[in-house]
């Protein structure tokens, strides 16, 4: 009875982990100046049609929440260099994924 329960519990969070809706998130600068960039951010997941919501969390100090998985614009308007997090929902079941550094926006 005891290993039912074990393999039961393996099976319930492997299956949890399994439908993680995110991958990975990618970025393009549309628009580069000298002391600007806006960039398009955009994610990868085996569920990102049916995300509940996610949150973009720029470096800048800037949040930007959607209920929907189309991805994010943002302008980053001063000289620095930014990580950028995304945490998504799905059914409850939360999925982030951070990188440090990634966007660099050089003084004039």
């Amino acid at each position: 009875m005891k290993y039912l329960l074990i393999i039961g519990l393996i099976l319930l969070f492997s299956n949890v982990y399994s439908q993680s809706p995110i991958n990975d998130f990618q970025f393009e600068i549309n628009r580069p100046i000298c002391n600007q960039a806006i960039v398009k951010f955009y994610f990868e997941g085996s569920m990102i049609q049916d995300v509940d919501s996610c949150y973009w969390y720029f470096g800048d100090g800037t949040i930007r929440f959607s209920d929907y998985s189309n991805g994010a614009e943002h302008n980053y308007s001063h000289p620095g260099i930014y990580g950028v997090e995304l945490i998504l929902w799905k059914d409850g079941i939360e999925s982030s994924i951070k990188k440090d550094s990634i966007i660099t926006v050089y003084q004039p």
